[in-house]
């Protein structure tokens, strides 16, 4: 009984160094479940939600909001309209490649396309998922 126990914890485990492993892959790297084959094409187009859920969303929330903790951090919630409205692709780039505040730079562990893609396939996919009015900060009329 403790046997069967001990190898079938033993299974779990490398199940789950596998996922980590597969997850910590980069575009066209190992194959993993984050690499999925863009569309016609033999190149690997990159998951970004999976990198997204990897390296920022523990600090940025799997919603794009921030955690108590890393709000009062001054972690921006990137569902606010107005923080999308004021903040420039450009300057998200430099902040991620580099830190800011509290955040470590991701140069040298994310690649300059994966920055730009997490911020344009994901940060900025967080505005659009707000309902249009609300977004562009007006009421919806009343009838």
């Amino acid at each position: 009984m403790v046997k069967t126990v001990v190898v079938g914890l033993g299974v779990i485990a490398a199940c789950v160094l596998w996922m980590g492993f597969s997850y910590a892959c980069t575009p066209g790297g190992c194959g993993g479940p984050c690499s999925a084959t863009a569309e016609g094409s033999d190149e690997k187009a990159p998951d970004y939600t999976a990198l997204y859920r990897k390296v920022c969303s523990d600090c940025h929330g799997k919603d794009g909001k921030p955690a108590f903790l890393w709000k009062t951090a001054n972690a921006p919630d990137f569902t606010d309209p107005k923080w999308q409205e004021e903040s420039g692709t450009q300057r998200l780039i430099k902040a991620v490649t580099d830190g800011k505040g509290k955040m470590d730079p991701f140069k040298g562990k994310l690649s300059d396309a994966e920055i730009k893609g997490l911020i344009e396939n994901i940060v900025r996919g967080f505005a659009k998922k707000q309902e249009p009015e609300k977004a562009r900060g007006k009421k919806p009329p009343t009838k």
